[in-house]
């Protein structure tokens, strides 16, 4: 017997743009998809009492698609952005964004998120995971927030684990800005294998010395 398989939202971009179109259709809602560049940059989404989100991405309407189709099932994994959501719907969204090259997309995107930690109305759970605990997930050295623009001394970074997904509550850590620097878009278990090897091979040097 064939299996049949499951409906997944997320499973391209051309059907997740035809579910959104077939619900803003049924609700006879306002929100217009299309209008949305399939370009790389920095979206923000932005809710009637000026709380927002800032994310990147390589397509800003696949993403905005996929966003507001996750709220919709209510399986969004940012539950700020889907509290604000419920309350507000989809014609409370507006998005703006910043069209970006896409190989410099995470530095710009982490640079705008950082700026913004400690804004009331900012939704990036970053500020949730910064409360917790203020060493670095790494190196566990003491980390600095920054509390002005020109605040140079300030260490701490945000940083997303695995570089291939966004800055959601799962995926993201704050490590000293010197040792982000140096972990670039690596996946972090490569990363770490290779500072291993530069210790063992530091070590080994000073044992033959």
């Amino acid at each position: 017997m064939k299996k049949v398989k499951k409906f997944t939202y997320f499973r391209s971009a051309k059907l997740c743009l035809k579910k959104l179109l077939e619900i803003i259709k049924e609700r006879n809602l306002n929100f217009k998809p299309r209008s949305l560049k399939c370009k790389p940059g920095i979206y923000t989404l932005i809710f009637p009492d000026k709380s927002f989100y800032i994310g990147s991405t390589v397509n800003c309407r696949r993403r905005i698609v996929e966003h507001i189709l996750a709220l919709e099932a209510r399986i969004h994994t940012n539950y700020k952005i889907q509290k604000k959501y419920d309350k507000y719907g989809m014609d409370g969204i507006t998005v703006d964004f910043l069209p970006i090259e896409k190989k410099e997309l995470a530095a710009v995107e982490q640079k705008m998120i950082n700026e913004n930690i400690g804004k009331r109305k900012n939704l990036n759970i970053a500020k949730t995971v910064w409360r917790k605990n203020r060493k670095c997930s790494l190196s566990g050295l003491d980390l600095r927030m920054k509390t002005h623009a020109k605040d140079f001394d300030a260490t701490a970074s945000l940083d997303r684990i695995n570089s291939e997904l966004g800055y959601e509550a799962n995926n993201i850590q704050w490590i000293h800005k010197d040792i982000n620097f140096m972990k670039r878009e690596y996946r972090q278990s490569y990363f770490l294998d290779l500072c291993r090897q530069i210790v063992h091979h530091t070590n080994n040097d000073k044992s033959n010395s």
